[in-house]
């Protein structure tokens, strides 16, 4: 959260919601006042931009328990390009509702087990040239595969869900090269 444009992004209700859960321990440990503590929910409340609700929380103690659970998704590029270069991504990412991967002699490795899907039908379409594509899903994630190939590999390797949290439809093509959803 130090990118300065990252920061003077419009807060979304989650970010809010964590700041909140974030005063709301501190108060639970005593770090902060009853008086204080109103005062900096009204002021979250309040903010518009990432800074301004960063600035609610920035002298409080991360607790153990809330920097594991409450670390908070960051959002994944709408495009991730490797030419002859390798891009590897995971951990709590916010999956918009359309994604572009591009590779073009290179290698693009996203792990969104972890990652919170901003739509309920996300799309990615995929492009390999000459290059290797692996994307890791949820299990409860259901796929649709759109992709095709020419002299390459367009794999989905994944179990059905019954009752699916998402739905990504995966698209593209693969030129002598490698596309592969686990």
């Amino acid at each position: 959260m130090n990118d300065p444009k990252a920061l003077a992004r419009l807060v979304t209700p989650e970010e809010r919601e964590l700041a909140i859960t974030r005063l709301s321990d501190a108060f639970a440990r005593d770090v902060l006042a009853l008086d204080e503590f109103e005062r900096r929910v009204a002021e979250a409340y309040r903010a518009q931009t990432q800074i301004e609700l960063a600035e609610t929380t920035r002298d409080l103690p991360e607790s153990p328990a809330a920097a594991s659970s409450l670390a908070p998704a960051r959002p994944l590029a709408r495009q991730i390009k490797a030419f002859l270069s390798n891009v590897e991504q995971g951990g709590p990412l916010a999956v918009p509702e359309r994604l572009v991967v591009r590779a073009l002699l290179g290698n693009v490795e996203l792990d969104l087990r972890g990652a919170e899907f901003m739509s309920q039908i996300t799309e990615i379409e995929i492009r390999s040239v000459l290059g290797n594509v692996e994307l890791s899903l949820p299990a409860d994630v259901a796929v649709e595969n759109h992709g095709d190939a020419l002299l390459g590999s367009f794999v989905v390797r994944t179990a059905s869900s019954a009752a699916p949290s998402a739905v990504v439809r995966v698209v593209g093509h693969a030129l002598m090269g490698n596309v592969e959803i686990t």
